[in-house]
């Protein structure tokens, strides 16, 4: 189950673990627990807002590139900020690119 901790029997030793699914890219990462709820290792995944169950995890690369695709840092399921430290590229203004337009006269 996707998100839910289990529990797996090795050499005798109760190990916790659980898959994680980016809700972006949707590759899994399975965490491994010493089944009293301690993780014995770091995931690449974080939780950036307030959704939960299988919304809940994404990579931080795949939650920037889509602030940059959309423009803000807000989730749009949850409505909350994503944090910490998500940014937004700069806004393009007409005034910062300079055009030269000329009319070609034909003979």
């Amino acid at each position: 189950m996707r998100g839910e901790e289990e529990t797996l029997l090795v050499e005798g030793q109760v190990l916790s673990y659980s898959i994680r699914l980016c809700r972006i890219c949707h590759e899994e990462e399975i965490e491994f627990g010493d089944g009293e709820g301690k993780e014995e290792n770091s995931t690449s995944m974080e939780s950036p807002c307030a959704c939960s169950g299988s919304l809940k995890f994404a990579h931080r690369d795949c939650i920037q590139r889509w602030c940059d695709e959309k423009g803000n840092t807000i989730c749009e399921i949850c409505l909350q900020n994503f944090e910490p430290g998500y940014t937004i590229p700069k806004k393009f203004q007409l005034g910062d690119v300079a055009v030269t337009i000329r009319r070609q006269e034909r003979m």
